[in-house]
């Protein structure tokens, strides 16, 4: 069987998923990142509603799935760690704000019970989810290591390709994720851990 190089990019995205929060999860048991409660809750409940809706917008594609698979396992690990451990930083109010505003947007999805529209609140909760990093960043409240953010750039980069380059196999929706999530959000967090 020969591999397509959607595949290739596909299994590229997900090595670097996996290298992302392996890195991010070494660096918070040494204490080089301090994570947002708010970020990471929200980000623990909304990827597990997204990585199905995403798989159900990916046409049951697993390969197309897994680098966010990969993602949602370390988000799983980090906040189970951060929670056992003491490793969150404190709530602020913005962080509570952010976070029920995330919690009535899941509500909201909830309701609505189209997956399509359901994948595209979600990612309105994932960018109010980066809020809370990037501000405690900015105040240098917290502070966090830059190379798994750039990683997940990265990784996130390579699934806009294989999305692209299946285009016939996919429609534009399955880019907002990526892009928003993966692009904007953890470009902004890898901006300011590198100018602090």
């Amino acid at each position: 069987m020969q591999l397509q190089v959607t595949e290739v990019i596909s299994g590229s995205a997900s090595i670097f998923s996996i290298s992302s929060m392996g890195i991010y999860f070494i660096n918070l048991t040494k204490g080089k990142s301090i994570p947002n409660p708010a970020t990471w809750i929200t980000w623990l409940v909304i990827g597990l509603i997204n990585l199905l809706t995403y798989f159900y917008l990916a046409n049951g594609n697993f390969l197309k799935a897994l680098p966010l698979l990969f993602v949602v396992g370390g988000i799983i690990l980090v906040a189970v760690y951060s929670s056992v451990n003491g490793k969150f930083a404190r709530l602020s109010t913005l962080d509570m704000i952010c976070l029920a505003v995330a919690l009535v947007v899941g509500v909201f999805w909830q309701i609505s019970g189209n997956p399509q529209t359901a994948n595209l609140l979600l990612q309105i909760v994932y960018v109010i989810s980066f809020i809370p990093t990037v501000n405690g960043l900015r105040k240098k409240e917290i502070f966090e290591s830059s190379p798994p953010w750039i990683l997940a750039v990265i990784a996130y980069s390579l699934m806009i390709v294989g999305i692209i380059m299946s285009w016939g196999q996919s429609s534009w929706i399955e880019l907002v994720h990526p892009i928003f999530n993966g692009i904007l959000g953890n470009g902004l967090v890898a901006y300011y851990s590198l100018i602090k």
